[in-house]
């Protein structure tokens, strides 16, 4: 059963959404049934009206679109998600959203991502920023949906 979609919560600003819009890549955790963590680079599309997060990957020879995060995720549905950037020239300024949630796969329906057809999504309970919008060096304020 997927994780109900808090549509209602605001649960991101403005300037987050706009960031999460401009960036394709961040760095998803997961931890399978031994409870190691792994974090791996992927690919994902930002949902704002559903404040969603949908995670793909393309087909690989002889592999095809088997990952161990979505192997964990069937495990263990609790994820972290980091999406990041910084400015270094003229002056170094750190910016990203981190968001905790629930993740489901999906086995279909990826295409229309960009991806292969299973996909991952993450329905974020949890947000933080910092340098999004706000000074980057203040401590962030997470907020729960």
């Amino acid at each position: 059963m997927a994780a109900a979609h808090p549509e209602d919560v605001r649960l991101f600003t403005d300037e987050e959404i706009g960031f999460l819009l401009g960036h394709r890549v961040g760095r998803l955790a997961t931890a399978g049934r031994s409870g190691k963590p792994h974090v791996v680079p992927v690919l994902y599309r930002f949902d704002a009206g559903r404040n969603s997060f949908g995670i793909g990957a393309r087909e690989l020879p002889g592999r095809g679109q088997d990952r161990l995060y979505l192997r964990h995720v069937a495990v263990n549905d609790q994820v972290a998600f980091v999406v990041d950037d910084f400015v270094s020239e003229p002056s170094w300024k750190p910016c990203g959203v981190t968001v905790k949630g629930v993740a489901t796969v999906h086995a279909e329906g990826g295409e229309l991502l960009g991806f292969g057809p299973r996909w991952l999504e993450i329905v974020p309970g949890w947000v933080s920023s910092w340098g999004v919008g706000t000074d980057p060096f203040r401590p962030a304020v997470p907020r729960k949906a």
